[in-house]
């Protein structure tokens, strides 16, 4: 029997669509051709009973539909609104202050200094 690589994370896309026997890049194929090529596989999978290559197939296959999605999602995030992206300035307090701890009210604080 051969051994096979089956861990997903070494394979590219176009790797992964190749063992699929799939053509087209990854933004011109459908959910739906994708599903079909992969039911196809594993038909033909349990056929010639290589049972152990059938869970790689479909984690590819679920790793593809999840880029096809994406792809298919960043295509529709173009907006006729703009998007408004909130962000907190990068300002950070570097100098020692006198009073790190106390009242808020400064004449207070002044009067709390003196009297220590």
């Amino acid at each position: 029997m051969t051994e096979y690589d089956i861990n997903i994370e070494n394979y590219t896309d176009r790797e992964l669509l190749n063992i699929l026997k799939i053509k087209d890049s990854i933004d011109e194929i459908s959910v739906q051709q994708l599903n079909e090529q992969i039911d196809s596989i594993v038909i033909a999978l349990n056929l010639s009973e290589e049972y152990n290559l059938i869970e790689f197939i479909k984690v590819a296959g679920e790793k593809l539909k999840k880029r096809i999605l994406k792809f298919q999602y960043d295509d529709k995030k173009e907006t006729s609104y703009p998007l408004i992206q909130h962000r907190l300035p990068d300002a950070i307090n570097y100098n020692q202050t006198l009073y790190p701890q106390g009242s808020i009210n400064p004449i207070e604080k002044k009067n709390n200094y003196k009297s220590h």
